[in-house]
């Protein structure tokens, strides 16, 4: 009697149940040619191959999809605008998150919203690799007292007052409002909020701002820090390093390296960082371009190292120890030099450079350039880093001109080529894009650049900016030195990154969701009003300062605190 065994319950996919088949096959006819002819060893071994290699297809065909990337992986949309989600990489079916289908789908949302997207190939699923982050441009007002004579529709807009607000109608199913208040929401009677619309109510302040020059006399101020003397540290691109009082603005000499920096049109001394336990550690990073011999008229044969020096108190900086050095510093165009230092809770200091105007050298894993390079504070080489003997700690960078770590992050803000400056979270051993990829993976350079980011698992950035993007006129901004703010002073900037922007002269903030991982608000600050924004420091206090890139002495550094 021959008895059926239900072997279903043990192979979910059909590949498994053939599988289960062609074994048995296999067995019978292996027992049968033994029996019948032992001289047949040639065709046991042909059905032993055969067999091999349908079980590695099995395998294989049994083996979840790469998982797709979703592109753009952030969108800022004008209220009513919509946005199309593509998932790349997917060669089968694609169900998104908010039930729609399709490789790409189109969105017209109400509120910010977060989507990703599963693929699916012969029953086996796996999810995107990246989430995709829509979010609504809000119309702002900052008033005492705010009136709502609506009815207001097909709009985004945001209230906030000191004091109270007042809606005399009603908020129509095509609008979006929300209002945040310091003290009270006040709604007339017979107000209403109808179907569909989205009204939420928040308490929040509402600080208005104030500005007061500290310090002028600079030339092509660079970097600025708060130290642990609260004091301001300063670098001028020409080589020198200041100490400024940020009461009585009095700027103080440290070092003087112009014999030193070659200082030619992007390149000079840039980037500057302090030991973490400054009083016991009283070290100063700098980093800064140079000529063996001197500085020089040309880029040719220039290099960039990292150099320590010993702070001795009040205005001493001596002991040069250089931590890292020969970086290739020959751009022809005199630009994409990066450089921005950061060191983080375990004493790794991160470097950012630029691509030296020759892009390639970005996607060169051996190379230094266009990387955030990690290391110990001696320049040695964490064993930890992505790969043995190498600084590289991620690669595809054009141009980091910021750098800061904030809970646990690592965040940079890039020049792009004539169209996606980006910031960027950073994460080990990750590919960046350039000069592969410009922004996110939407195709803007062709099909080959949705091919490189599935392909080197590319990073799409928290934010770019290109013409379609409503909070830019332009298809660059010139983001450069960046820092977070979490400080009650100026509720409003709460877990923000502030980016200075060099293009129409402004202070950008950039609101982080609560995983900072994510922007979900952007705002622009002092438009034109004092120069080219070249970097941003944040004092416990909560009071924010910019320095003012100009040369011939007219860099400055502006206070930026709330109005009493």
């Amino acid at each position: 009697m021959l008895e059926v065994v239900d072997f279903s319950p043990h192979f979910a996919s059909p590949n498994k149940a053939i599988l289960l088949v062609f074994l048995s096959n296999y067995l019978f006819l292996n027992t049968y040619i033994s029996v019948q002819n032992k001289q047949h060893t040639h065709m046991k071994n042909l059905l032993t191959v055969c067999f091999c290699s349908f079980v590695a297809l099995s395998v294989w065909a049994n083996t979840p999809p790469k998982p797709p990337i979703v592109s753009p992986a952030s969108s800022f949309l004008t209220y009513g605008q919509s946005a199309t989600l593509t998932a790349l990489g997917c060669a089968g079916s694609v169900t998104w998150s908010n039930g729609q289908t399709g490789n790409s789908v189109n969105i017209t949302p109400k509120e910010d919203q977060k989507l990703t997207a599963t693929c699916t190939v012969a029953s086996e699923t796996s999810i995107a690799s990246n989430v995709a982050v829509v979010t609504i441009n809000w119309v702002n007002s900052c008033d005492t007292t705010q009136n709502l004579t609506a009815p207001l529709s097909n709009t985004a807009r945001k209230y906030e007052a000191k004091k109270h607000i007042t809606a005399t109608n009603s908020v129509a199913s095509d609008a979006s409002v929300r209002y945040n208040a310091g003290q009270s929401v006040t709604l007339n009677p017979g107000f209403q909020t109808n179907s569909g619309a989205v009204f939420k109510s928040h308490i929040e302040g509402c600080s208005n701002l104030s500005t007061r020059q500290v310090a002028t006399g600079l030339s092509s101020p660079w970097e600025i820090l708060w130290g642990p003397d609260s004091f301001i540290w300063n670098t001028e691109r020409r080589g020198i390093i200041n100490r400024i009082n940020p009461t009585t603005g009095s700027i103080t000499q440290l070092l003087d390296l112009t014999s030193q920096v070659s200082a030619l049109g992007e390149s000079g001394l840039l980037g500057m960082v302090l030991h973490p336990d400054f009083t016991t550690n009283p070290y100063v990073y700098v980093v800064f371009t140079y000529h063996v011999g001197g500085p020089q008229p040309s880029t040719a044969g220039m290099l960039q190292k990292v150099v320590r020096y010993s702070y001795t108190a009040p205005s001493t900086l001596n002991n040069a120890a250089v931590i890292l050095d020969n970086i290739p510093a020959n751009s022809q165009f005199n630009n994409h030099f990066g450089s921005r230092l950061v060191i983080t809770p375990d004493l790794k200091l991160f470097v950012s450079t630029g691509d030296i105007a020759n892009a390639p050298l970005s996607q060169n894993r051996a190379s230094l350039n266009g990387k955030i390079l990690r290391m110990n504070l001696d320049g040695s080489i964490p064993a930890d880093n992505p790969t043995a003997n190498s600084l590289v700690w991620t690669s595809g960078h054009r141009n980091p001109q910021g750098l800061v770590y904030a809970n646990g992050n690592l965040y940079s803000a890039e020049h792009g080529p004539n169209t996606d400056d980006e910031v960027n979270l950073i994460l080990k051993n990750r590919n960046y894009g350039w000069p592969n990829v410009f922004g996110h993976c939407d195709g803007n350079l062709g099909a080959g650049e949705a091919t490189f980011c599935v392909d080197s698992n590319v990073v799409q950035p928290l934010v770019s900016w290109f013409p379609s993007n409503p909070f830019t006129t332009t298809s660059t901004i010139a983001p450069s030195g960046m820092d977070y703010y979490n400080n009650n002073a100026i509720p409003q900037w709460k877990n923000s990154l502030l980016v200075a922007i060099l293009k129409n002269q402004r202070l950008m903030q950039l609101k982080l969701d609560e995983t900072g991982t994510y922007v979900v608000e952007m705002r622009d600050y002092f438009i034109n009003q004092f120069g080219r924004i070249r970097d941003i420091c944040v004092n416990p206090a909560g009071q924010v300062f910019v320095c003012i890139d100009a040369g011939g002495g007219s860099g400055k550094v502006i206070e930026i605190t709330p109005t009493p």
